[in-house]
């Protein structure tokens, strides 16, 4: 990841590899937190079965971090399908998930601001998807073929396979292969991130670090500082896309980072 100079970080304007874009297109979110039980109305589509998209609630407890936009006095807007597996879970018995992009406006005085968890990559929602090449990103971008591991505000891993039982749409969303909270985080000066667990991670490297407690086994992120940049066709309306190529557990792993502005 490029570094933006002083001033460049007073316009906002961010360099990503050798290309300048706007903060605005980028994934970036507030984070806070729910000082007490919070009820959210959530869009949702159908697992299994072609309908249209309905309202449901979900309802949130005390201490659970969210990433969303605050606009005016009380209200909010979040990305539902963003939540943990933990979260969503109650939605998900019931046959459906949030629609993904959708965002769910939230009328709360419940919400305490607090940083950003230091386990998110930079400019990234927390989704890492396998591989660094162009035909790995288009394969995830296009048909949900692609694993996916999400790094949840509230802090867990969550690992998703396609699963082919349910629609297309959902098959990234549903029930995932890992669910891991993560205990604990270091951040070092290069800026690899190393994320603490109380049990092993199938399928990724970990390392044992300690014998008791709930920090035993530490997972790497490394970001490798090659990032993509996929131009798009104002002509079109479409904008142009940024990902970052990061090192997770030994294995070869990209995270959208938003787009430079030019389309729709």
């Amino acid at each position: 990841m490029g570094a933006s100079s002083s001033a460049q970080a007073a316009s906002g304007t961010v360099k990503i590899g050798n290309t300048s874009t706007d903060k605005l297109f980028l994934h970036i979110a507030q984070h806070y937190r729910t000082t007490r039980t919070t009820k959210l109305h959530v869009m949702v589509t159908s697992i299994h079965s072609h309908q249209s998209a309905k309202t449901k609630t979900l309802t949130l407890p005390k201490g659970v971090t969210l990433a969303a936009k605050h606009e005016t006095g009380a209200n909010y807007r979040l990305d539902a399908s963003l939540l943990s597996y933990r979260r969503l879970k109650p939605l998900i018995s019931q046959g459906y998930i949030p629609v993904s992009g959708e965002m769910t406006t939230l009328k709360s005085r419940t919400l305490v601001k607090v940083k950003r968890p230091a386990f998110l990559p930079t400019y990234s929602y927390g989704n890492l998807y396998p591989g660094h090449s162009q035909a790995a990103i288009t394969r995830a971008a296009d048909n949900q073929e692609a694993n996916r591991i999400q790094l949840t505000a509230d802090g867990y891993l969550d690992r998703y396979k396609p699963n082919q039982q349910v629609l297309a749409t959902a098959r990234l969303q549903v029930t995932p292969t890992l669910h891991a909270k993560i205990q604990q985080t270091k951040v070092t000066k290069s800026g690899t991130r190393y994320l603490y667990f109380k049990t092993k991670l199938p399928g990724l490297t970990t390392k044992h670090v300690r014998r008791t407690g709930a920090a035993r086994y530490r997972l790497t992120l490394t970001n490798n500082h090659r990032p993509i940049h996929n131009p798009g066709n104002s002509d079109n309306d479409l904008a142009g896309w940024f990902y970052s190529r990061y090192t997770l557990g030994g294995h070869a792993y990209f995270t959208p980072l938003g787009n430079d502005g030019p389309g729709d």
